[in-house]
């Protein structure tokens, strides 16, 4: 068996690559650049940030502007329909007075027209009353009139004669002849 010794022991050093010095030299080239992309990458994610920050900024005030926008053309929207309303309602209580009065006039000159009818109407009923008792009056008064000289006639007979019979039969005579036009009670009244 062998025994370790308890003095260490020398490792033997490695033999260096001859391109090592080289690769190192390049080594610290790339870290070189590593670094130097390292600070652009923080500047970028400092300057996304920064976008970022003054994104949502504009984002926020741009919410509240259109908020603010939205605010108010709601008021005057409701502003607009509140006096379109007071404005369509005074139009149609205009046009409500308008037609009532124009209804008014209009009732107004139909009783005038009507009255003023009734009354031309009644004149004429009664210029046309008058005017057929006119007529019918000239035409009994050319009826009568014949046999009103007829009676005379026979009623002097009568009184001249002074027979009973005579006036009987002058009587019935004239009474007959009444008949015919519908005048025999005036006359029998007349001749009694």
């Amino acid at each position: 068996m062998h025994h370790r010794s308890p003095y260490p022991t020398a490792k033997p050093q490695p033999s260096w690559h001859p391109d090592f010095p080289l690769l190192m030299h390049r080594l610290d080239e790339h870290s070189v650049h590593i670094h130097e992309l390292r600070g652009d990458v923080r500047e970028l994610k400092t300057s996304i940030d920064a976008v970022r920050i003054e994104s949502r900024d504009q984002v926020d005030a741009l919410r509240k502007d259109s908020q603010q926008q939205l605010e108010t053309f709601r008021k005057d929207s409701q502003q607009q329909l509140e006096t379109f309303r007071k404005e369509s309602q005074q139009q149609l209580d205009t046009f409500r007075k308008d037609s009532q009065q124009q209804l008014d006039t209009f009732r107004r000159e139909s009783q005038q027209q009507l009255d003023a009818f009734r009354r031309e109407t009644q004149q004429h009923l009664q210029e046309m009353r008058a005017e057929i008792a006119s007529t019918v009056h000239s035409c009994v008064s050319a009826a009568v009139a014949p046999l009103c000289e007829r009676f005379n006639t026979l009623n002097e007979r009568v009184n001249n004669a002074g027979l009973a019979s005579d006036a009987r039969l002058l009587k019935w005579f004239a009474g007959s002849a009444a008949s015919s036009s519908g005048l025999a009670i005036i006359v029998s009244r007349m001749l009694s």
